[in-house]
């Protein structure tokens, strides 16, 4: 179930030329293009404001963004999300073509780390 948590990893660990888990906000953005979470560079730094994982410098801390996604604890942003019933995870139908919204990405993301687990519940 992690497959989706590396791959997304590798493409950030392309770009950190320093190992430290951290790349610039333009190349956090090219990353995410990349894996088809498409968002104009505006809604990017947005989500990287929400998801609260600047650096003191103005990098973007790739690793604590993807741990906040990829954990299921209470304090983290996947809970958050899949709790929220009026979260656009929980409402919406499909995701929509084009750039999409900070909710749309953070639904994707979601589904993106979590969907076998998600339909692991849901056939319990």
């Amino acid at each position: 179930m992690e497959f989706n948590f590396h791959a997304l990893r590798m493409g950030f660990e392309h770009f950190d030329h320093t190992g430290v888990g951290v790349v610039s906000k333009m190349d956090f953005h090219n990353v995410m293009n990349e894996y088809d979470f498409k968002m104009t560079r505006h809604e990017c730094n947005r989500l990287i404001e929400r998801c609260s994982v600047t650096t003191s410098d103005g990098n973007v801390n790739y690793k604590e963004f993807l741990l906040k996604f990829m954990s299921r604890s209470e304090r983290d942003l996947a809970h958050r999300v899949i709790s929220d019933p009026c979260h656009k995870f929980n409402t919406r139908a499909f995701t929509p073509p084009g750039a999409l919204s900070i909710q749309d990405v953070e639904a994707k993301l979601v589904e993106y780390f979590h969907k076998e687990f998600l339909q692991l519940l849901g056939s319990l």
